[in-house]
């Protein structure tokens, strides 16, 4: 049995009248801008709205970006999780904004132990040792 190949959604900003968070979801899920619009208009009207769309903004890396987000922002937690679980890193990042939301706050506490407990990746240059 021949089975395709899925595309996995990239959770990437496109252009778009605000962020584009809109059209990089429509892209991602194979649906229309206009119907994710409608979503974000029934979300704001909820409240829920208010509270999604930043951070979906923040968590979201733009396609413009070479790297697609994967660079650290605070401590490289995020982008380290992404990489061990195969996961995009704008959604290991809106789990983490919407577990800080969540908790009011006290999940920055498990984010900074994740820091500490998770292995460091040695960066190019340091790697590079010369001998004298």
């Amino acid at each position: 049995m021949n089975n395709p190949q899925i595309q996995r959604p990239l959770f990437l900003r496109l252009s778009g009248p605000i962020a584009g968070v809109s059209a990089g979801l429509a892209r991602d899920f194979n649906t229309d801008v206009v119907l994710v619009r409608i979503l974000w208009i029934v979300l704001f009207s909820l409240g829920l709205g208010a509270i999604a769309y930043p951070a979906c903004w923040i968590a979201f890396p733009k396609a413009s970006d070479p790297t697609l987000g994967n660079r650290d922002r605070i401590l490289g937690v995020c982008n380290q999780v992404a990489k061990r679980w195969g996961q995009p890193v704008g959604l290991v990042r809106l789990l983490a904004i919407s577990l800080i939301f969540i908790s009011c706050g006290s999940a920055i506490i498990g984010y900074f132990l994740a820091y500490l407990i998770l292995p460091q990746q040695e960066s190019p240059s340091s790697s590079q040792t010369t001998d004298a």
